[in-house]
């Protein structure tokens, strides 16, 4: 139900996925050679690249040797030359080579050192290379805005009680902010920076062809734990999302999460 909905936020359509738009609005008919993926976890949206012909090979990188040791388990014997994955951290590592496309998704607000790694992009960058960026942009290490707490709560309130019990644990959901030293003592790089990602990739020399944002601020907190309870009542899902979307479009309340291309300039 939720994906469907980003879906047709993004590219127009719940049907389509974000592989299929970024290569219609790039208008890629040849594969790109080379790509890297940072902080490439699973490994799905690297077998979608190349299996939709969008990149010839890819290499993905991730500091998790359990997600790497998984998503190399996943690539089928007849792409395992074309799609390959190494350990490396992100934030000091960069492939000595040139590639044709970096892929951004979920990792990039991990970083801390923004200027540092937006720079290393640039330049292992061919020329007119593209970012892929589906990204959290929030703000920084889940310091929300009261307001959008407000209105979360005021929803659950309104909601049947049976839709706001947290599956686990049976408990009433509340919206709130995490405190700062739980943020930091839980993991310190989780949206470190991640209202600046955006930026910091403006200024390293990226210029932002493509931007679509999917809302976040209110939808991603209120269905986290409780989202098991809407399976059977997609209309409501739809209702709070395009409840959101309208506080987004009278500017009461920011997106956290865009689908973005970049193009190095």
């Amino acid at each position: 139900m939720v994906v469907a909905e980003v879906r047709r936020r993004v590219t127009g359509s719940p049907s389509m996925t974000f592989v299929e738009y970024f290569k219609a609005v790039t208008n890629i008919t040849t594969p790109l050679n080379d790509a890297i993926s940072l902080g490439a976890g699973g490994g799905q949206l690297e077998l979608d690249l190349v299996k939709q012909r969008v990149v010839q090979r890819i290499v993905g990188y991730d500091l998790s040797r359990t997600r790497v040791h998984m998503a190399r388990n996943a690539v089928p014997p007849h792409l395992s030359t074309r799609v390959r994955y190494e350990v490396q951290d992100m934030e000091s590592f960069m492939p000595p080579f040139q590639v044709d496309l970096v892929v951004l998704k979920m990792a990039f607000h991990h970083i801390q050192n923004l200027e540092a790694v937006s720079q290393h992009l640039h330049k292992i960058l061919k020329p007119n290379g593209l970012i892929y960026f589906d990204e959290f942009v929030g703000p920084a290490r889940w310091q929300f805005l009261q307001s959008d707490i407000d209105v979360c709560n005021r929803l659950l309130q309104v909601l049947d009680a049976n839709f706001s019990k947290n599956v686990r644990s049976g408990r009433t959901k509340r919206c709130g902010r995490p405190s700062m030293q739980a943020m930091l003592d839980n993991d310190p790089s989780e949206a470190a920076r991640s209202d600046e990602l955006i930026p910091a990739l403006v200024r390293a020399g990226f210029r932002q062809v493509v931007s679509r944002t999917y809302g976040g601020s209110i939808f991603a907190w209120l269905f986290s734990q409780i989202m098991g309870n809407f399976e059977r009542h997609p209309d409501a899902v739809r209702l709070i999302m395009e409840f959101e979307r309208i506080l987004e479009d009278k500017k009461l309340s920011a997106p956290h999460h865009v689908f973005a291309i970049f193009e190095k300039i």
